[in-house]
C-alpha cells in the first residue's frame, strides 16, 4: 500500500483530476455569483425596391417612396441571476435603440414579451431617430423581442444605449445557440457522444494502461509508454473541463431563440 501512494505515476493521475476538479469548481463558483447582465441581440433581413426593378411594386411609408425596407428583431434579455428592475435604470438615460443619421425608423411593435414583464416602447415619431425601452423587472433569462421596421441597411445601422445604475453595461450576445433552439435533441446526442468518445479514449485507457500496461501491450513498458498514457489523460481530462465549461456557458433561451429565428 506504502509502495502504491508513492508511486509517481499514482501521484500524478491524481494531480490531474485534482486539477481538473479544482478548474471546475472556480468556473462553477464564478458562475454562481450573483450580478445583472442586460444583453441585445439584432438580426435583421431586408427588401429593396431594386428587387421590383420592371415590376408595378413599390415601397412606401405613409405615402412616400422609400428605397428600402429593413425589419429587425432586437432581444433584449438579462442573461445574470440577479433580476433587473425598472429602477436599476437612469431615468435620465433610459435604454434606447438609435438608428444612423443616413436612416430613420418607421415603426415598432413588442413581438414577444412576457406579461408580467410589462414591457413598453415609445417611437420618437417627429424625429424618427430612436425608439425608448422600458419594463418593470427581468428575471433571469426574462427578455422581449422588439420588431422594429427602419430605412437602413442591416443591423448595424441600429445602436442600443442606456445607463444602468450599477454601472453594467448593455452589452451584446455573442452567443446565439449553443444545446438550444429547435434542433435541441439532435445537438445534445451529437455533443454527448462526442463526449463519451472522449472520456473513453483519453481517460478510460490511459488510467486503466498506467494501472495495468499489458492491457495494451505485450512489451515492458518504458518512460516513453508513461509519458504518452499520461499525455493522453492530461488532455482528456482537459477536453472533458472544456465540455463543461461549454455546457455552463450562457446560451440564450429557447423561447427567445425560438421567437429570433422563426423568420
Amino acid at each position: 500500500m506504502i509502495d502504491f501512494l508513492t508511486n509517481p505515476i499514482f501521484i500524478g493521475i491524481i494531480s490531474i483530476i485534482a486539477l481538473g476538479g479544482t478548474v471546475c469548481s472556480i468556473c462553477l463558483g464564478v458562475k454562481a455569483i450573483k450580478k445583472q447582465k442586460p444583453r441585445y441581440l439584432i438580426r435583421s433581413k431586408s427588401i429593396r425596391e431594386s428587387e421590383f426593378k420592371n415590376s408595378q411594386i413599390k415601397i412606401k411609408s405613409e405615402g412616400n417612396d422609400i428605397p428600402r425596407i429593413t425589419i429587425s428583431k432586437l432581444c433584449f434579455l438579462n442573461a445574470g441571476n440577479e433580476t433587473i428592475e425598472k429602477k436599476d435604470i437612469a431615468d435620465n438615460d433610459p435604454i434606447t435603440i438609435r438608428i444612423n443619421d443616413d436612416a430613420e425608423i418607421l415603426d415598432a411593435l413588442i413581438y414577444y414579451s412576457k406579461e408580467a414583464n410589462k414591457v413598453e416602447y415609445t417611437l420618437d415619431k417627429e424625429s424618427r431617430k430612436n425608439v425608448s425601452l422600458s419594463f418593470d423587472y427581468l428575471s433571469r433569462n426574462d427578455g422581449f423581442i422588439l420588431k422594429i421596421f427602419h430605412t437602413g441597411k442591416d443591423s448595424k445601422e441600429l445602436s442600443i444605449s442606456g445607463t444602468m445604475k450599477r454601472g453594467k453595461q448593455i452589452t451584446k450576445q455573442k452567443r446565439v445557440n449553443h444545446l438550444v433552439g429547435s434542433n435541441n435533441t439532435k445537438r445534445k446526442a451529437h455533443f454527448f457522444t462526442l463526449l463519451i468518445i472522449v472520456i473513453l479514449l483519453y481517460i478510460i485507457i490511459p488510467v486503466l494502461s498506467l494501472i495495468n500496461p499489458t492491457l495494451i501491450t505485450n512489451r515492458k513498458p518504458d518512460t516513453n509508454f508513461y509519458i504518452s498514457m499520461s499525455l493522453m489523460l492530461t488532455a482528456g481530462l482537459f477536453i472533458l473541463v472544456l465540455a463543461i465549461v461549454l455546457l455552463v456557458k450562457y446560451s440564450i433561451p429557447k423561447d427567445l431563440y425560438d421567437h429570433l429565428v422563426d423568420d
